[in-house]
């Protein structure tokens, strides 16, 4: 596990118990799961918070596919059409040292600064707790706890990802990167709570 996914975890742990000591019924936590972070039970109604710890700018992901022969995100091809050999068969640390030069990380901006909300909402989270920024809605203020929506300039960072245990990438992801010095702090944050009531 690296240091970002420890961090990560040890943060959706401190939201897990802040709000089970505000006497939340509140579900074990995801991990590194597709599961949202944590989500608390009120009735037959579940509700779930995104926690990103630290300086956590990442929001979810997605592979890019090979379409006709070259890597195509969002309409764009990547890297000029150039393929990297370990989607071809060959992961060969070798030949991926001799071409590495050619698959720079490379961003891609995006307009819609709400795009982070869409995300998490879709996968179901209703609120994104921000370590030392606060707590945003995704879209809907569910338990009308009056925070904000969580906006913030974004781009996709495209790059070859190395999965662990390997010295070769082993796939090329898109991800969701936010610029938190533009995200707004919250009126609200789960780490003021502690005493208090949700």
């Amino acid at each position: 596990m690296s240091f970002a996914a420890k961090q990560g975890k040890k943060y959706e742990n401190v939201i897990h118990d802040i709000l089970e000591g505000l006497g939340e019924k509140v579900l074990e936590t995801a991990g590194s799961s597709r599961r949202p972070d944590v989500t608390i039970i009120r009735g037959d109604t579940k509700v779930s918070f995104e926690a990103k710890s630290g300086n956590a700018t990442e929001a979810g992901q997605e592979k890019v596919p090979l379409v006709n022969g070259h890597l195509e995100f969002k309409n764009e091809i990547i890297w000029e059409g150039r393929v990297p050999a370990f989607l071809k068969g060959d992961k060969t640390k070798d030949t991926w040292l001799a071409e590495k030069m050619n698959f720079e990380t490379k961003y891609i901006p995006i307009e819609d600064r709400s795009i982070v909300s869409k995300y998490y909402k879709d996968k179901g989270s209703a609120y994104i707790q921000v370590q030392h920024k606060g707590l945003y809605h995704t879209g809907e203020d569910v338990l009308g706890l009056g925070v904000p929506l969580f906006e913030a300039d974004t781009k996709w960072r495209v790059r070859c990802k190395q999965h662990t245990g390997s010295s070769v990438p082993g796939s090329v992801m898109a991800s969701l990167v936010f610029d938190r010095d533009s995200l707004k702090k919250s009126n609200k944050n789960l780490e003021w709570w502690q005493n208090n009531h949700l």
